[in-house]
């Protein structure tokens, strides 16, 4: 009786369709994961600014550029605990003035590459 074995080609095809397999795995999950972070910055752009208006209707006046966020940490009532972070772990941008017209302050991420412009998941994200 004689034995049947793999052919070398035959191992090498399945070791192929594995790794294709696997390659197209990774990146729906590395996409998934870039689709989570990108909605918790939206959720976290929305607190912030909400933080932000709640700021400006007990002081009188919006925080300045250059007390930034960081104004929401301070004072008798503070309106959060730290500087709200981004999905990627990078702190939310702020800017009054607004630099888009209709909005009076800018509470901003710059996305995953954490530098202004970009497109997808690089691009920036506004309130």
């Amino acid at each position: 009786m004689k034995r049947r074995s793999f052919s070398l080609i035959e191992i090498m095809l399945v070791v192929v369709i594995i790794g294709l397999i696997a390659g197209l795995v990774v990146t729906h999950i590395d996409t998934i994961g870039d689709e989570a972070k990108q909605s918790l910055t939206k959720t976290a752009i929305k607190k912030t600014d909400a933080d932000v208006q709640l700021y400006r209707m007990m002081n009188k006046r919006a925080p300045t550029t250059e007390e930034g966020l960081e104004a929401l940490t301070k004072g008798p009532k503070p309106l959060a605990d730290e500087i709200p972070k981004d999905g990627w772990e990078n702190e939310l941008k702020y800017g009054n003035p607004s630099s888009r017209e209709g909005k009076n302050f800018d509470v901003y991420s710059y996305g995953r590459d954490a530098n202004a412009g970009g497109e997808g998941f690089d691009a920036d994200l506004y309130n």
